[in-house]
């Protein structure tokens, strides 16, 4: 079951990025019931799903790839099959190459580059998801110290601005202006 992609930039009608949130989902399950049904669901979605770390399409969204950095990482948790853990390393190297704003701080919420011609939006879901699949590859592999740097560098950015309105809740749009000064 090979996935074909209707677009060089798109796979609408494929691997999608909630295909992550479910298989997250039943790792989540397998690890509280301590069993492995639908493990093979996850290997065929980490065999076939183009959200990789060999994407070559224009202007991705950068939190549909972190969805799958979780669920990779989740699966490791739960399955610990080390193609899983690799999966979510290589995720991570890529999303920090193609989303992270070296100038302003945080990640972006597209791949955005000078040739590009994508917007340079951020949101907070995709700096958080990123924060966190840091952070667990950060627990998974201490020995590699950058992981946690850099979960530790997005925590720092993302409390730089007032995160939260009155009523509690997360501002999702940011707009960076400057360095360290972001409008929500």
């Amino acid at each position: 079951n090979q996935c074909v992609c209707d677009a060089p930039n798109a796979c609408a009608n494929c691997y999608r990025w909630w295909d992550a949130i479910a298989i997250e989902s039943v790792a989540n399950r397998g690890i509280y019931l301590g069993d492995t049904q639908h493990a093979d669901a996850a290997r065929t979605l980490l065999a076939h799903s183009p959200y990789s770390d060999v994407w070559a399409g224009k202007c991705p969204f950068m939190d549909d790839f972190a969805w799958y950095l979780l669920a990779y990482t989740r699966v490791f948790e739960w399955l610990r099959e080390p193609a899983f853990l690799h999966a979510a390393e290589r995720l991570h190297k890529w999303l920090m190459r193609k989303g992270h704003d070296r100038q302003c701080g945080g990640v972006t919420w597209r791949a955005c580059g000078p040739a590009d011609g994508c917007g340079c939006d951020k949101n907070s879901v995709t700096l958080l998801e990123l924060l966190i699949g840091s952070a667990r590859l950060a627990l998974l592999r201490p020995a590699v110290t950058h992981y946690l740097a850099t979960a530790n560098d997005l925590w720092s950015w993302f409390h730089s601005y007032r995160p939260f309105d009155d009523d509690g809740l997360v501002y999702d749009g940011l707009t960076p202006t400057d360095p360290g000064v972001v409008t929500g």
